[in-house]
């Protein structure tokens, strides 16, 4: 077991799960496509300020920094695309149910073609976690959303493998230069392209909603949702995928833990406590495996 990959996948869910709160505030004041921008822009600019100390320039002509350009098409920005237009076709419930495989996508794609190994009491431990994270999204009385198509399916699927292609295709990056740092940098660089774009193309079918507050949350957001990444490649480029992605893919309890403890907007209910006790096993044993 990897001390380091076990603590910054840990520590990546941890990130992530305040994410959920920050961008609750922060829009109410910006817009979806704006606020990506800022967020992913805020952690690229504090990247590079701080790139001097932590990478070799020479590493941009290497085939492990045009993975990782391309990671950075995936995620976050194409993810996120999807993501947004899951939301709108088959609704918010089925969108985040169907998220919840991406740490399986992960797993799957690394014992393929990275060539880890997992045992049964892994598997296991990611059946449970995976039970957990449903049981979190399907919350009672949600319902299902309208009728749609089937092949809308294709979207919030596509969003939860463009989160879980991202994890095994870094490492795979990491085997020529093993920098979480030059990582992040990398795909923070491509996606703030893109998301720029992106908000352009909104603002030209209507006007964006931005405020000083929204932006200040935002910028917030992109300082702890980069540190989220940086933790996940740093537990990637230490570890198995097997490992990091089961790990960091526990969001849910972190965002509950939060929202209980600090900003007092959850309830605890059975099924919090179920989501809870699933998650932590499964996680126990997938470390322990």
């Amino acid at each position: 077991m990897d001390v380091i990959a076990v603590t910054s996948a840990l520590l990546s869910g941890v990130f992530f799960g305040l994410t959920a709160h920050v961008q609750k505030t922060a829009l109410q004041g910006t817009d979806v496509s704006a606020g990506a921008l800022i967020s992913v822009a805020t952690m690229t600019a504090v990247l590079w300020v701080l790139a001097p100390f932590f990478i070799e320039w020479h590493w941009f002509a290497t085939q492990a920094a045009a993975i990782f350009a391309v990671c950075g098409l995936v995620f976050p920005a194409a993810s996120q695309r999807l993501q947004v237009a899951a939301v709108q076709q088959v609704g918010p419930t089925l969108t985040s149910a169907l998220g919840s495989l991406a740490p399986l996508f992960a797993v799957t794609l690394a014992v393929l073609f990275l060539g880890e190994t997992l045992n049964a009491t892994g598997a296991l431990g990611i059946a449970l976690m995976l039970a957990g994270l449903l049981l979190s999204a399907l919350k009672p009385g949600g319902g299902l959303p309208r009728a749609f198509p089937v092949v809308m399916l294709l979207l919030p699927l596509g969003a939860a493998l463009a989160r879980g292609v991202v994890q095994p295709a870094t490492k795979y990056g990491s085997l020529e230069i093993n920098s979480a740092f030059f990582a992040t940098l990398v795909m923070s660089t491509v996606a703030t392209v893109v998301l720029f774009f992106w908000m352009l193309a909104d603002r030209t079918r209507r006007p964006l909603r931005m405020t000083r507050r929204g932006n200040r949350h935002f910028m917030l957001n992109g300082l702890v949702i980069g540190s989220g990444i940086l933790s996940l490649q740093v537990a990637i480029s230490h570890g198995a995928v097997s490992l990091a992605a089961p790990l960091a893919s526990a969001t849910p309890l972190w965002t509950l833990v939060f929202g209980v403890m600090f900003f007092r907007n959850e309830d605890l209910t059975w099924r919090h406590l179920v989501m809870v006790l699933l998650v932590v096993t499964g996680a126990i044993l997938v470390v322990t495996r």
